[in-house]
């Protein structure tokens, strides 16, 4: 399944605070301080919704945005986030 631009840009939102972190898990309260929590045009559903799609798909979620971490971190990473959300 290819995951859609919407949940793309969604998940863009989310890894571009964490890109250079050396462990993204240790910053999970921060991407939901900064990001989930701010931003009034996302609800947390909406990004719940775009993390669980791209969990779901067979796209390389760690070539959305350039960054260094391995396709397991940005994954691990996306699951931890959506646990602590829903």
């Amino acid at each position: 399944m290819e995951l859609s631009q919407m949940s793309k840009a969604r998940i863009r939102l989310l890894i571009y605070p964490i890109q250079f972190d050396p462990d993204p898990s240790m910053s999970i309260e921060h991407v939901i301080e900064c990001v989930v929590q701010k931003d009034h045009f996302i609800s947390i559903a909406e990004f719940a919704a775009s993390i669980h799609e791209g969990l779901d798909s067979e796209t390389q979620l760690s070539l959305l945005i350039p960054q260094p971490h391995s396709e397991v971190v940005i994954r691990s990473f996306l699951s931890k986030l959506l646990d602590q959300i829903t």
